[in-house]
C-alpha cells in the first residue's frame, strides 16, 4: 500500500478516535441541530447543545450510527419530539474547542448530512436527567482545520 493510501485509510479512524473522547478540563463538545436551540453561550457557537460525549465507529469502510450524550437542557423535548417524528435534517455539526484562556479553538468538526435521530433514550442514577442520541446519517464528514476532509459512507439512510 502506498503511504498516501495509508494515511487515508487511518486518518478516518485517528480522527473517530478524537470524536470518541468525553470533555476533559480543556475541551468542549458542542452540537448544532437546525431549529433546536441549545443552551452554548461561546462566541461563534450561540445557542448550540452541549454535549457530554460522542462515539462513533467505522467497520469495512462504513460507519455506524454516531451516539451522542448530554444532560436535559432547553433542547431536549424538540430532540425528543424529531426523535418520534423521524423528521430528517439536512445536516447536524459536531464540534470539539479547546476552551484556552483567552478563546475557544476548533480542533474537530464532524458533519453528519444527510440526518436522522434515530432513537433516544432518558436515564438517570439519582443525578441530573440524561439523554443518549443515536443519529443515522448518510455520511460523516470530518475536517480537522488542515486541508482537505475525510468523508464516510454509513448508515441507513442516502443521499
Amino acid at each position: 500500500m502506498k503511504a498516501n493510501a495509508i494515511k487515508k485509510a487511518l486518518l478516518p479512524m485517528l480522527l473517530l478516535g478524537a470524536v470518541g473522547l468525553s470533555s476533559t478540563a480543556n475541551a468542549l463538545q458542542l452540537m448544532s441541530v437546525p431549529g433546536i436551540k441549545g443552551d452554548a453561550t461561546i462566541e461563534g457557537y450561540l445557542d448550540w447543545i452541549v454535549i457530554e460525549n460522542v462515539q462513533a465507529g467505522v467497520e469495512e469502510g462504513l460507519c455506524s450510527d454516531v451516539t451522542v450524550t448530554k444532560h436535559q437542557d432547553s433542547a431536549s423535548l424538540m430532540l425528543i419530539r424529531a426523535a418520534s417524528t423521524g423528521e430528517t435534517f439536512d445536516k447536524i455539526e459536531i464540534v470539539q474547542l479547546s476552551t484556552g484562556a483567552d478563546k475557544a479553538e476548533e480542533t474537530l468538526r464532524v458533519t453528519l448530512s444527510p440526518v436522522r435521530i434515530s432513537s433516544l433514550s432518558l436515564s438517570s442514577g439519582g443525578g441530573p436527567l440524561s439523554e443518549s442520541l443515536s443519529l443515522d446519517s448518510a455520511s460523516l464528514i470530518f475536517n480537522d482545520g488542515s486541508p482537505g476532509e475525510v468523508i464516510i459512507p454509513c448508515g441507513r439512510l442516502r443521499k
